[in-house]
């Protein structure tokens, strides 16, 4: 059960330290507890060929910001090397937060 002081989101806990009065959203008086703070887990979802393209194209991508800022593209070189940095960051820790999001995994595992 969740209720809610204000704005701020709060679980139910039994036993909880902080009182809230019978005036909030909750019913009566409630002991209620801030939610714990959740986590993105970090599991390896990139691998194989995704991960060589990435290092790839991310790596062109840099090279294109080095060009660009040779001949004066500032915002090209901004937004190129950005996401080319972002390509190898991907590479490098084997995560992408998009892949997270839409649960694809290209990492290869042993099957059991």
């Amino acid at each position: 059960m969740v209720c809610v002081i204000g704005r701020l989101p709060w679980s139910v806990s039994p036993g909880a330290e902080r009182q809230v009065p019978s005036s909030a959203n909750c019913r009566g008086r409630i002991n209620c507890v801030r939610p714990k703070a959740s986590r993105m887990e970090f599991r390896k979802n990139v691998g194989g060929l995704d991960r060589i393209a990435r290092v790839v194209v991310g790596a062109a991508l840099v090279t294109a910001a080095a060009v660009a800022v040779f001949a004066e593209r500032p915002g090209l070189a901004a937004v190129a090397a950005l996401a080319g940095a972002g390509l190898l960051f991907n590479a490098a820790t084997q995560f992408c937060g998009v892949n997270a999001l839409l649960g694809i995994d290209t990492c290869s595992r042993e099957r059991s």
